[in-house]
């Protein structure tokens, strides 16, 4: 792997969709306070001297499944082809999904290290979500403006998305996972899953 983790992030449109009608409203200081402490904690782990890489990305991704709200992305994901699929077939695709979104993730997080992310901004998006915008310093480069997506399930604060130059994640890899589908079918990106 080798410094840094290198993986893709073609990064980051917003999600919409597929939520509960008894899943609470997020409210505006919440989830700033939480993005602030989650940002915090990921730029943290990443900074942690004296750690090996796959020790990096351990911490990282165990912050990540705290984090984010992974069966919702990974339904949003996969779009009308959740719908299609088995229930074996929705089991497999979650549970591998986990870990591809996990890792990318991480990636964008190790790759866009910098000073400590601050809060520039928060919007209520709609009822249920409320959008943090950030900016994260760094030495000799411009900053990075990364906004996150976050809707309170189970009265818990949740990443839903991080989009960063107002491309969300979630909404890339929908595109890449629709195209595999199309080709390939449900059984086809479960097996392109396993395989990354």
């Amino acid at each position: 792997m080798g410094g840094r983790i290198r993986l893709y992030l073609a990064a980051v449109v917003f999600l919409a969709a597929m939520t509960n009608a008894d899943q609470a409203a997020a409210s505006p200081e919440s989830p700033a306070q939480f993005v602030d402490a989650f940002g915090n904690q990921a730029i943290e782990a990443l900074r942690e001297p004296g750690l090996g890489d796959a020790e990096r990305v351990a911490l990282v991704r165990d912050l990540l499944r705290r984090g984010l709200e992974l069966a919702f992305i990974g339904r949003f994901v996969l779009g009308r082809n959740w719908a299609r699929a088995t229930a074996a077939q929705q089991a497999d695709y979650l549970a591998l999904f986990e870990g591809y979104v996990v890792k990318t993730y991480a990636a964008w997080f190790a790759r866009n290290v910098g000073e400590r992310p601050t809060v520039v901004e928060v919007r209520q998006a709609n009822p249920k979500d409320v959008v943090v915008r950030t900016r994260i310093e760094r030495r000799n480069q411009p900053p990075i403006f990364a906004e996150w997506r976050v809707r309170a399930i189970a009265n818990q604060d949740r990443i839903i998305d991080i989009a960063s130059n107002g491309i969300s994640l979630a909404g890339n890899q929908r595109l890449e996972f629709e195209a595999v589908v199309k080709r390939n079918g449900i059984d086809g990106l479960i097996a392109f899953l396993r395989g990354r």
